[in-house]
């Protein structure tokens, strides 16, 4: 009987070892069907990120080519910007110069001036624009000044020294209109004058000077 029973025990020992030994076996290793859920859920997590990352690489490109886009239009907008400036301000000066030969022409004639064309000749440095009032400034005491230096180009204000009625058959003297002809001579701005404004009387004048030399 007791030995029945021993082996009885000694029997559920061996079994209870079995048991023992296969649930500590269970804890070492993962199910395959656990594992292939486990290797497909991470082969599919690269893929995503694979995808992801070429998304991004994708998105960025197109925003340095859009960023790359706008800094040439907005250069090329600066440029055209830069270029229209630039004939504006042309324009604006040439339009002003235009002003200030006008008014430059303008007052010449005004002091006198016999040749328009000469204006060229006058002082410009001291002679503005004036962007506020829209005037040119200078104009008067730039001509005034050409005037001092260069009478004989403008009209003279003096009256007439030489005897406006002298033709050829006058019966004055030789010698009074060789004097008042070689005074025309010496007089530059008297010799414009007359020259200019009484050429008719300069001539006859000339005339008469020469063939009463010629006597």
């Amino acid at each position: 009987m007791a030995d029945e029973t021993k082996e009885t025990v000694s029997a559920t020992g061996v079994d209870d070892v079995k048991q023992s030994d296969n649930t500590s076996n269970d804890k070492k290793y993962i199910p395959a069907d656990v594992y292939e859920n486990v290797k497909n859920d991470m082969l599919k997590y690269k893929q995503e990120k694979r995808e992801l990352l070429e998304r991004l690489e994708k998105l960025e490109q197109i925003q340095k080519e859009k960023e790359q886009k706008e800094l040439e239009e907005q250069k090329r907008f600066q440029e055209l910007y830069e270029k229209e400036k630039q004939e504006k301000e042309r324009l604006t000066k040439q339009w002003q110069q235009a002003q200030i030969n006008n008014a430059l022409k303008l007052e010449a004639l005004k002091q006198g001036m016999i040749d328009a064309d000469d204006v060229k000749l006058v002082d410009v440095s001291n002679v503005i624009f004036n962007i506020e009032s829209g005037q040119v400034e200078g104009v008067s005491e730039a001509v005034a000044k050409l005037k001092e230096l260069k009478p004989y180009l403008f009209k003279s204000n003096e009256p007439s020294k030489v005897n406006t009625n002298i033709g050829v058959g006058n019966t004055k003297s030789t010698t009074d209109v060789v004097t008042k002809y070689e005074d025309l001579l010496n007089n530059e701005t008297l010799l414009l004058d007359y020259m200019t404004n009484h050429r008719e009387t300069y001539e006859r004048l000339k005339a008469e000077y020469f063939r009463r030399r010629r006597k």
